[in-house]
């Protein structure tokens, strides 16, 4: 797959908390939100320079409401 008219924005990192579970103490739950969140950095589009997507650290684009087209 190749990404066309997008642009990675490696200026904006967005953090995705992972791993909440219920029932966890407030310390627990503090600490594991700070250690495991997973960071994504803001995809936008050439033309409007809307945020279509995220992009994590193993590369892989998640697009988000967008419909595939061809060039």
């Amino acid at each position: 797959m190749f990404v066309l008219n997008c642009t990675v924005n490696v200026e904006e990192q967005l953090r995705y908390p992972c791993g909440k579970k219920k029932g966890r103490w407030k310390k627990d739950k503090e600490a594991t939100e700070n250690s495991s969140d997973e960071l994504f950095n803001a995809v936008n589009c050439d033309k409007c320079t809307t945020q279509v997507g995220v992009i994590d650290t193993d590369e892989v684009y998640h697009f988000f409401n967008v419909v595939a087209s061809h060039t």
